[in-house]
């Protein structure tokens, strides 16, 4: 110890001699606990590997998740539904026959489950970091590649409809407003992540 007088209170204090512990009210040295449960300044040992620890996503950060959930249903439920009526029939969007792009159902209907894969780990993550960020990614890329399909599917079938009875069937109608919100919902959960 030294024979210095204390400092004024709010002044600080002679620094520590080496091996002497910090006196009341200065900041502890690295590996010491600071005062008052005070977390050690950024880069400093107590932060974990990379800095802080990430943020806990509240259940508002995870409704994106879950609207990214539900459109990637419908265009999943979509798939199976009428793409093209022609005359009193109709073609599901993974039918047998290629009328007017009948069989991109099966695109579709694989892009919707990777994008329902997605928007469940992005509704399920507790904390928020990369793996949110890649969700959320994944969800609007694959709601932008249903939305054109399903844009290319329509004019195709709107060409067929000059020559044919052809005409648009309910599912396709549904893929695009599934891919459309779905992408919709990658973008708000790019921007919403906590």
């Amino acid at each position: 110890m030294s024979n210095q007088p204390p400092s004024p209170y709010g002044q600080p204090g002679p620094p520590p001699q080496y091996g002497q512990p910090s006196q009341p009210g200065q900041p502890g040295q690295p590996g010491q606990p600071n005062q008052y449960g005070q977390p050690p300044p950024y880069g400093q040992p107590g932060h974990g590997p990379g800095g802080p620890s990430p943020a806990t996503v509240s259940s508002a950060g995870r409704l994106p998740g879950w609207v990214v959930v539900g459109s990637a249903a419908l265009v999943c439920l979509s798939a199976f539904l009428p793409w093209v009526t022609l005359g009193g029939e109709s073609f599901s969007g993974i039918g047998g026959d290629d009328v007017g792009g009948a069989k991109d159902g099966v695109i579709t209907l694989a892009l919707g489950i990777v994008a329902l894969l997605a928007g469940l780990g992005r509704a399920l993550v507790k904390r928020s970091g990369g793996l949110q960020v890649t969700c959320s990614i994944v969800a609007l890329l694959m709601g932008l590649l249903v939305a054109l399909v399903a844009v290319i599917d329509i004019a195709d079938v709107s060409d067929l409809g000059d020559v044919l009875d052809v005409g648009v069937g309910i599912g396709l109608w549904l893929t695009l407003v599934g891919g459309i919100v779905l992408a919709v919902g990658g973008v708000w959960a790019l921007v919403k992540r906590r």
